[in-house]
């Protein structure tokens, strides 16, 4: 009988750099069991029912050799319901060990010592489990498994170290359908597609959807936090650096979680990046305060940097269903900062409290002081909430510059805080909110019951210790801040928005600015920004006027408002 997969990882000859070729074969989960090869074996679904552990020592290859190449993954390795299916063990499983082509199926998860000496026995990795080891997964899917921690894939320093470990790659995967479930230790149940704890994966073209969490990060958890072991004294252990994950080109959607990050959660000394991205319809659904809060994303005390990224269609039960950002500048580091990004379609979900930050919710945690996060050339569209239904900034500080806040609703039947484009309340000096080069316009507050009697609301500030900064913007009503028709540049006049192609990042696309007849008139957010257009713009070479027939690249003063970029377009070269 043919050897198992397992059996081949085990032989004693094998070495460093050997490539393990699985076939598409007879071999299946009878043949796995003792039986002889069933005679109507299906050559698309080859199954392996077995447990994988890499060599310890040295990095080898474990690749799928397909008889019908482009079909699919039809060679599955499905977990024997004893531990996690695939474990890379040690930091000598380096990015030359490649586990390429499977479908991980089936597996309940293994332990990690660095996190069950203090929090007990800890089921991790329920599909893939790379304890401080950074190996390759690529063109793998990983698909109904469980554990507490990384149902899908987990990942860990593995061992006591000052510096966090570089992490897998995972390139090319769907990670679908995992769930980060059982008793709660103190960490967890979080991360039902991927869960990273000090190390700093990176993530390229892959789709991580329909995973979820019974408390923190549906999709993805990136989590840095001291642990503490108290075994010595309650003193803590992990690293006091930050991690570095990168996620690119990848789409996280219809993942789920109950408290926090129905998308992706990130807490503390995380620094990534997080580019190209398509954050959608995700879920943060516990309806109290003390969850259900950042449907798309949520991080706290991290410099997150996203770039050309769309966070569309979440939901929060409470607030940020966007993204909710807790704190910034923890221990001196920078702030987070969101470029080119589009912000639509956000919605707060529970109709029994007060919710907050339809698009955005920004807060600070107490024992810090808030960064100012900072906001070039976005698009905060069409997102709702009780209050603050585009921004909800409370006690925290942010800087926008030429972004679009447009068509945003409140809801919320109480007489205070229901701006429909951005509510800001401030009770320090150590904080404070800019606008530039922006729009604010067209956003709502509707009472229920009188839907068809609006009131346009766009900008409130609450209790401001310091007048908020909007200069150079436009307002048609300047609802709740008058100081805003006498500040430096601003002008109180509609910005007359027109349709144009939608954008494979930037599927809202009703918001160019007319230049042509068929609005009577050109915007007068022409030209009228703060400074002439140049290399450290965020807007450099991009464009926001549709004359009638094509579009035009922003030239002289820049333009007020956002800019879409110049790539790619759908349905065009």
């Amino acid at each position: 009988m043919a050897a198992t997969i397992s059996e081949v990882l085990a032989n004693p000859l094998l070495a460093a750099g050997d490539i393990i070729l699985v076939h598409e074969s007879a071999y299946s989960v009878a043949v796995a069991a003792g039986a002889p090869p069933n005679p109507n074996w299906d050559p698309l679904q080859t199954t392996y029912v077995e447990n994988l552990v890499f060599p310890p020592l040295f990095d080898v290859t474990v690749k799928v050799d397909m008889i019908n190449p482009g079909i699919g993954n039809v060679v599955s390795i499905q977990g024997t319901g004893t531990s996690s299916v695939v474990t890379f063990s040690t930091p000598l499983n380096t990015r030359n060990s490649l586990l390429d082509g499977f479908t991980i199926t089936g597996g309940i998860g293994g332990f990690d010592d660095y996190i069950n000496r203090d929090s007990g026995a800890i089921p991790v990795g329920g599909g893939i489990r790379c304890l401080g080891a950074s190996p390759t997964i690529r063109n793998c899917t990983v698909e109904q498994n469980t554990a507490v921690l990384g149902a899908g894939i987990y990942a860990s320093l593995g061992f006591d170290d000052e510096d966090p470990l570089l992490g897998p790659l995972i390139d090319s995967c769907t990670i679908r359908s995992n769930d980060a479930t059982g008793p709660t230790f103190g960490l967890g149940p979080d991360g039902g597609g991927v869960y990273a704890v000090h190390c700093s994966p990176e993530i390229q073209s892959t789709t991580i959807s329909n995973n979820a969490a019974e408390i923190n990060g549906g999709g993805v958890v990136l989590y840095n936090e001291l642990l503490i072991d108290r075994t010595n004294g309650d003193a803590p252990y992990g690293p006091l650096v930050p991690i570095q994950p990168v996620i690119q080109d990848s789409t996280i959607a219809d993942n789920q979680a109950n408290d926090a990050g129905g998308g992706v959660f990130a807490f503390v000394r995380v620094n990534a990046l997080i580019e190209r991205c398509s954050v959608l319809s995700n879920t943060a659904s516990r309806p109290s305060f003390g969850g259900g809060i950042g449907g798309g994303f949520y991080w706290e005390n991290c410099t997150m940097e996203l770039i050309t990224c769309d966070v569309r269609g979440n939901k929060a039960g409470h607030s940020g269903a966007g993204l909710q950002i807790d704190g910034e500048g923890l221990q001196g580091a920078s702030p987070s900062s969101l470029t080119h990004c589009t912000i639509a379609r956000n919605e707060t979900i529970d109709p029994g409290v007060g919710t907050i930050g339809g698009g955005v919710g920004c807060s600070v945690n107490m024992q810090n002081f808030s960064g100012m996060t900072k906001f070039e050339n976005c698009l905060i569209v069409n997102n709702e909430a009780g209050s603050g239904g585009g921004l909800h900034i409370m006690d925290a500080s942010a800087s926008f510059q030429n972004c679009t806040v447009s068509q945003n609703m409140a809801t919320d039947a109480s007489s205070d805080g229901f701006a429909g484009g951005v509510y800001y309340n401030q009770a320090t000096a150590l904080t404070g909110i800019q606008f530039q080069d922006s729009i604010l316009d067209g956003n709502l507050y509707t009472q229920p019951g009188t839907p068809l009697n609006p009131w346009d609301v766009d900008f409130m500030a609450i209790g401001a210790a310091t007048p908020p900064s909007i200069t150079f913007c436009v307002m048609s009503k300047a609802r709740q801040y008058l100081l805003f028709k006498n500040s430096p540049g601003n002008l109180v006049a509609l910005p007359l928005f027109a349709s144009g192609p939608a954008l494979t990042h930037f599927p809202v696309n009703r918001f160019y600015l007319s230049h042509t007849p068929e609005q009577g008139t050109t915007s007068r957010a022409y030209n009228a920004g703060h400074t002439t257009i140049n290399a450290m713009l965020a807007v450099d070479g991009m464009r926001c006027r549709t004359p009638l027939t094509s579009l035009l690249v922003d030239v002289g003063l820049v333009d007020i408002g956002f800019h879409y970029p110049n790539y790619p377009l759908v349905g065009q070269p």
